[in-house]
């Protein structure tokens, strides 16, 4: 019998709920710092609660704890970099549950159980209250994590506000009661909204993917046959050089080939092979792109950046002498990657692919890879002297099928690739331009060891 174990039902939801935060905060890469923006305005909303909404008690407090509880996810990458970074998408939900169905219902609740029995709760608490339920909903972005998550803080908020106000249960029995409907209504009607917009994304990349796979079963038929052809010739042709040469000796052909001719006669298997081998690399990157689970990989392994380095420039498909002379390497700091290394040189393909086309263009074009430690992260960086990327696209360049390029020159899933890779790694990938000049891409890896330098370089802090 096979000794294989079972996960636990326990063991299957933990892995079900990091999986599902996962993308939940992946998601909504682009709301966090815009959260983060707003996070002030939270505790200066307090001045309306007392304005507009006529608050029995002071909210003050509630809305800076909850403005702190957004602060480091703010700060993750700068200050609280150590922290693993599979800690933040339960971090996420959590803040995002704590921030408004909690806080904001227990503003509801208390209110309710503080106004008195002659007057009417202010509409203002319960509008408020509602538009916390539909951003906890957009936030959050999946379907069965919304649900428990905003029954649970919205539960919480009332079962605190019974604790602190025994004498106004009735009040909040039918506060609690009333609403419960225009709730559900705003968690349903957000989670389609968000639904939606996840089915036309996930159906995009279905579409990417099968033409992928298309593309490359057909291209990899004849790529195939070219190779075998061209393998025959290459192991047939010294021979029939070696023939011909002493026919010619012997005066038996009329017009001979001149020495040039027959050393490109004796090159062009080879070069017809290295075509046939940049075309593979060129369908792999395709393939690695638009896979829907290209990390599907072994994370025992370990390789040397530098060696990622050296293979993706060697092998990258530059389609000239230009591309490739303007393209270099310095990557005397080495470090290790606990990675396959065809995922990192794929990586690298994607950011040199993107530092050359917009290089090309420069006046002096140059695209530049090179390592170095910074912080407490290994570092790979990629600059380009190109246009550089604007402030906005900065914010969304990570975005899959977000592009900067014009319709039809680019499917936008190259760097959204390069960040999923690299957060699977443990790290990250940020992007830096000045938006006329320069673009750098920063591959961040974590450190694993001390490690091996040809020439140590002093720490980038």
């Amino acid at each position: 019998m096979s000794n294989v174990a079972i996960p636990s039902s326990g063991e299957r939801f933990r892995k079900a709920f990091h999986l599902e935060a996962e993308k939940s905060f992946k998601l909504n890469q682009h709301h966090v710092k815009t959260l983060a923006f707003f996070s002030p305005a939270l505790a200066v909303f307090a001045f309306f609660d007392s304005a507009v909404g006529e608050s029995e008690f002071n909210t003050l407090p509630l809305r800076i704890t909850a403005a702190l509880l957004i602060v480091p996810i703010a700060i993750r990458k700068t200050r609280l970099s150590r922290v693993n970074p599979k800690v933040w998408p339960t971090y996420w939900i959590i803040a995002c549950t704590l921030v408004f169905p909690f806080m904001f219902g227990l503003m509801l609740f208390i209110n309710a159980a503080l106004v008195s029995d002659s007057e009417k709760l202010n509409d203002f608490w319960m509008i408020q209250f509602l538009v916390a339920t539909f951003l906890h909903v957009q936030l959050i972005s999946r379907l069965w994590l919304v649900v428990p998550f905003w029954t649970v803080g919205t539960v919480l908020s009332l079962a605190l506000t019974v604790c602190l106000f025994p004498e106004a249960a009735a009040a909040l029995k039918s506060v609690s009661i009333y609403p419960i409907s225009a709730f559900a209504t705003a968690v349903f009607f957000g989670a389609l909204f968000d639904r939606k917009s996840d089915l036309v994304d996930q159906e995009k990349f279905a579409v990417a993917s099968r033409i992928g796979t298309n593309v490359a079963h057909e291209l990899r038929t004849p790529l195939a046959s070219i190779r075998n052809f061209a393998n025959n010739s290459e192991a047939n042709l010294p021979q029939v050089i070696e023939h011909y040469e002493q026919s010619v000796a012997r005066g038996e052909v009329e017009n001979p080939l001149t020495p040039r001719q027959l050393r490109a006669l004796a090159t062009n298997t080879g070069r017809i092979l290295n075509e046939v081998e940049f075309s593979h690399t060129i369908i792999d990157m395709l393939m690695m792109s638009t896979s829907e689970n290209p990390l599907g990989m072994d994370r025992t392994e370990y390789c040397s950046a530098a060696d990622c380095v050296r293979e993706a420039v060697r092998r990258f498909p530059f389609n000239n002498d230009f591309e490739r002379q303007m393209t270099s390497a310095d990557v005397e700091y080495d470090f290790r990657i606990n990675a396959p290394p065809i995922l990192v040189v794929h990586v690298l393909f994607n950011l040199i692919k993107n530092g050359i086309r917009f290089a090309s263009g420069a006046d002096e074009p140059r695209v530049l890879i090179r390592s170095s430690r910074q912080g407490n992260r290994d570092v790979l960086q990629v600059i380009d002297s190109g246009s550089g990327i604007s402030k906005a696209d900065q914010r969304r360049i990570f975005e899959r099928f977000y592009t900067t390029q014009g319709l039809g020159q680019g499917a936008g899933i190259g760097l959204s690739f390069c960040r999923l890779a690299m957060e699977t790694l443990g790290g990250g990938i940020e992007c830096h331009s000045d938006g006329e000049s320069f673009s750098e891409f920063r591959l961040l890896f974590p450190v694993l060891q001390e490690p091996s330098q040809i020439n140590p370089q002093p720490a980038i802090g």
